[in-house]
């Protein structure tokens, strides 16, 4: 048998490696293109696009709050000495429909371009813009369409 020389073994196999892992050659030129030269005036607009508005004219569509919105809100009751109002003016308020959802019986309603369901219990003001400020539902009546709302000691039904 014919003993192979360490050396010249480790050469061959060292010279097999370096060419396994050869680097592939470098693109062709002819794919890399010189940059554009500058547009010499801007695209001509085209009809169907609308532009976007600018950030001031966002900005200034924006509806204005309060302007301190950590300061206490004006107070909506009436001072010592003033006489309040007996009656309060019904409210706009439009009935659209009653329902029952799982036992609660609810009313669907309009006020202010708003709508929405109320149940009893609920409160007009910032919450449910839907309802007037300050009335509350009394009652719903999904049988007889009915809704009651109060205001103090005031009591309005709407009815369908």
């Amino acid at each position: 048998m014919k003993r192979i020389c360490p050396l010249s073994f480790l050469l061959s196999v060292t010279a097999a490696a370096v060419a396994g892992c050869a680097v592939t050659p470098p693109l062709s030129n002819n794919l890399i293109r010189a940059p554009l030269p500058p547009l010499l005036q801007p695209p001509a607009k085209d009809p169907r696009f609308t532009a976007l508005p600018t950030p001031a004219a966002v900005i200034a569509a924006l509806p204005k709050g309060r302007d301190d919105p950590f300061a206490p809100l004006a107070a909506t009751t009436t001072p010592k000495g003033a006489n309040p109002t007996k009656s309060l003016a019904k409210p706009a308020l439009r009935l659209t429909g009653v329902a029952m959802a799982r036992g609660v019986p609810q009313a669907f309603v309009s006020y202010n371009n708003e709508t929405g369901a109320v149940v009893p219990g609920d409160l007009g003001g910032a919450g449910i813009p839907w309802l007037p400020p300050g009335w509350r539902v009394i009652s719903v009546d999904v049988q007889q369409g009915l809704l009651l709302l109060g205001n103090g000691s005031q009591k309005l039904p709407f009815q369908l």
